[in-house]
């Protein structure tokens, strides 16, 4: 049995294609609501370590007397403190779900 006799014995019309599923990778221009929240929350973390790194390099060239590091300390405790708001804010919305790890 071929596959347009499969599908026309399953009462499908001959003529019309039927909607493919598509894959992840296929569906492009198109962020779901959770691809979104894992992309920020992502670049928020990138951002903790750059201003992390950014700490560390300023207390070694500076040998600990910068106000640099200690700004760039606040910086990392306030992303990470909105990180976490941010988080509650998602999981609140039904955006992001737990998944038991």
């Amino acid at each position: 049995m071929s596959k347009r006799e499969f599908r026309e014995s399953a009462g499908e019309k001959p003529g019309r294609p039927q909607p493919a599923i598509l894959s992840r990778s296929d569906r492009t221009r198109r962020l779901a609501p959770m691809d979104f929240a894992t992309t920020i929350i992502v670049l928020i973390l990138i951002g903790i370590l750059a201003s992390l790194a950014s700490a560390l390099i300023h207390l070694v060239r500076g040998r600990g007397s910068s106000n640099r590091t200690a700004k760039a300390l606040t910086i990392r405790i306030g992303m990470s403190a909105g990180l976490f708001v941010l988080l509650f804010l998602l999981y609140w919305a039904g955006l992001i779900q737990p998944h038991g790890i």
